[in-house]
């Protein structure tokens, strides 16, 4: 990769991790509140998805892993399709979704190559889906009936999805 490439990318990373870190920190707001409205869930679920979208292009770009590739290509369809869900649960609840999303490469530095590249891929990937599924679990336990329909009609395949992240983590991790 030339060094403007890099360099790039890197700005590219710093400038957008602003809007990340800010919606970092109100997922962890979110796990310490036991009251979660529906359009607190609906904001910080679009921008996970939204960001677990950007991770797996760049890792389509970035990995050599086949495995790796696979994983990332079959995450950016499943959270295609959350995203359309999500915009059916805000329309249904009267949400206006942001136009801009925060896309940044959650967590995995765009710098890395290789092996090195592909664990902190399937590391940040696991964190993600732990994340989704404890968000997935507060709404549930909402008293919005809307945000529990929701909630429990994705958790299945949420949890999947963690276990799906959960083994690509163990084969990346595998002394070679």
């Amino acid at each position: 990769m030339s060094r403007f490439k890099t360099l790039l990318i890197v700005l590219t990373v710093l400038f957008l991790s602003t809007p990340f870190a800010q919606a970092t920190s109100r997922i962890e707001y979110i796990h310490t509140d036991a009251r979660l409205d529906t359009r607190s869930f609906i904001a910080i679920a679009v921008r996970t998805a939204a960001l677990e979208i950007k991770t797996a292009k760049l890792a389509l770009i970035k990995s050599q892993s086949p495995v790796v590739q696979a994983y990332a290509l079959q995450v950016a369809e499943q959270q295609h399709q959350v995203l359309t869900g999500l915009q059916k649960l805000a329309i249904a609840n009267g949400v206006t979704l942001e136009g801009d999303l925060p896309l940044q490469a959650g967590g995995v530095a765009p710098w890395v190559e290789g092996d090195k590249f592909d664990r902190i891929y399937s590391d940040r990937r696991v964190h993600y889906r732990q994340q989704w599924v404890t968000l997935l679990r507060m709404a549930i336990s909402s008293n919005d009936e809307t945000l529990k329909h929701y909630a429990r009609s994705v958790l299945p395949a949420s949890l999947q999805q963690l276990n799906q992240a959960q083994q690509l983590q163990r084969a990346m991790h595998k002394p070679a």
